[in-house]
């Protein structure tokens, strides 16, 4: 789709400890998950961080940090 629009990609990793992982979701209300599928989704994520280049995403970001994740703001550009 961004290919058809000459779109620029970009993938947003949110690459956070499980533990920060595991805190946020108890602090959500409603719905939460288990810690076996938050450390499920954790390792799978650092599987695939390695192939983002080659899915072909023209910008990766990875954001690894509470700070960076709370202060991140995605602007878009026409």
């Amino acid at each position: 789709l961004a290919a058809q629009n000459s779109a620029p990609t970009a993938a947003i990793v949110f690459n956070l400890p499980t533990a920060i992982c595991r805190a946020r979701d108890q602090s959500r209300p409603g719905r939460r998950v288990s810690s076996a599928v938050i450390e499920k989704q954790a390792a799978d994520l650092l599987d695939s961080l390695p192939g983002f280049a080659r899915e072909g995403f023209q910008y990766v970001y990875v954001l690894d940090n509470t700070e960076d994740i709370d202060s991140a703001r995605v602007l878009r550009e026409p």
